[in-house]
């Protein structure tokens, strides 16, 4: 049933036989998903659906006796080389159906595929591939492109491809990506996306081409070790790096709540890149895995909430505006503290610096470690900020918790 319903699957008919009082019509279907019912490497399936046409003349489909077993029955037997014909068929039927997207030239089709990656459906990600040639090199590509989406959306985490680098050679053109993951935030997990020209279009080829020794292929090669360390830099370049205490003074406070709303409502979208336009960040050696760490808690905090997160109050000082937030994930309400500082760029959030309303010695300490970090300023930041959060905590106390 899921293969005929679900949303993302790719069908495509590719049999279709009848008499005049019965038929078969035979599907091609593709599903990208991880569910609990489909194997590990995701497979193109068959479902073959027998018609019969009534006395008054109307037709209507009867399901395969598949349909109505209980999870781990045995179904009919399948007549191994008829299937995998009609599977090899899958690919040319399902162009015809959804004629591919290709792109005038090869940073627009990396544009696009990053695009889909991002916030896109699965056909539409299929339909930058080119379908056409040999059959089983476009089956593989189209189980390759579903492995890449089924990756990136895995349940109980948040991935997002993070475009480095790009280079285009002749006819061929690759991107280089760090997969962001929720879960795993400081962890390097470099991607290549390859690209090839055909005609003046320009096509995503999931599967990576043979080695040929081109320069191309040269420069994908050496990519690990270019990005080893490079990466972090790299997406977090529009974080902005603070040495002192900038000297315009805190934020004044409608300015701190609009930009914790825009960070909130980012957070919730999944978008890194934007979230990390919004923040700033201490120099020194760990700042950089300290922001990662603490964008990845509050990304999976977001997706395992059931409400949308509400501010609760806006506490001024001389060089803080601190901005008190509530959350709910999993049915358990957290109270975090968002200090905001004005930076060149004008206000932003100290992600690095997490601090929580709590009633537990566990996160008394982790605050008083968060506290910390700002060592490298006055002691007058830590001990105004300090303040800041016991306004916060004493707010929370006389709260009642939510019903």
């Amino acid at each position: 049933w899921r293969l005929l319903l679900a949303k993302d699957i790719l069908r495509a008919p590719v049999h279709h036989e009848e008499d005049g009082r019965s038929g078969l019509l035979s599907l091609a279907c593709l599903d990208p998903a991880e569910d609990p019912a489909v194997p590990p490497a995701p497979r193109i399936e068959l479902v073959h659906l027998e018609l019969k046409k009534s006395p008054e003349g109307l037709w209507r489909v009867d399901p395969p006796r598949d349909f109505f077993l209980e999870s781990g029955e045995a179904g009919v037997a399948a007549d191994e080389t008829l299937d995998s014909e009609l599977i090899d068929a899958f690919p040319a039927k399902l162009a015809a159906l959804h004629p591919p997207l290709a792109a005038p030239s090869a940073p627009e089709a990396i544009r696009a595929l990053m695009a889909s990656l991002q916030g896109g459906d699965f056909p539409s990600l299929v339909r930058m591939v080119r379908l056409d040639g040999d059959a089983r090199e476009a089956r593989d590509h189209c189980i390759q492109a579903a492995r890449i989406w089924r990756a990136l959306r895995e349940p109980g985490t948040m991935r997002r491809a993070i475009l480095l680098e790009t280079r285009a050679d002749g006819g061929k053109a690759a991107a280089i990506c760090q997969i962001f993951s929720a879960r795993s935030p400081d962890r390097r997990d470099l991607r290549i996306f390859h690209f090839e020209q055909a005609a003046d279009a320009w096509f995503w080829t999931p599967q990576a081409p043979p080695e040929t020794g081109d320069p191309l292929h040269a420069w994908t090669r050496d990519a690990g070790a270019r990005w080893r360390d490079a990466w972090q830099q790299t997406l977090l370049a529009e974080c902005l790096e603070l040495e002192q205490i900038p000297e315009s003074g805190a934020p004044d406070e409608e300015q701190a709540r609009t930009l914790v709303k825009s960070w909130l409502e980012t957070i919730g979208r999944g978008d890194v890149e934007a979230a990390l336009r919004l923040t700033a960040r201490l120099k020194s050696p760990d700042s950089a895995t300290a922001v990662l760490r603490n964008l990845g808690y509050e990304l999976t905090r977001s997706q395992r909430s059931q409400q949308a997160p509400a501010i609760t109050g806006v506490h001024r000082g001389g060089i803080w505006t601190a901005v008190s937030v509530l959350t709910t994930a999993d049915g358990k309400d957290s109270r975090p503290l968002y200090p905001v500082i004005n930076t060149q760029a004008g206000p932003r959030i100290l992600i690095e610096v997490d601090l929580f309303a709590s009633k537990n010695r566990s996160r008394d300490f982790l605050n008083k470690i968060a506290l910390a970090r700002l060592r490298q300023f006055p002691p007058a930041a830590t001990t105004e900020l300090n303040r800041l959060f016991l306004k916060h905590q004493a707010a929370t106390d006389a709260t009642p918790p939510s019903p």
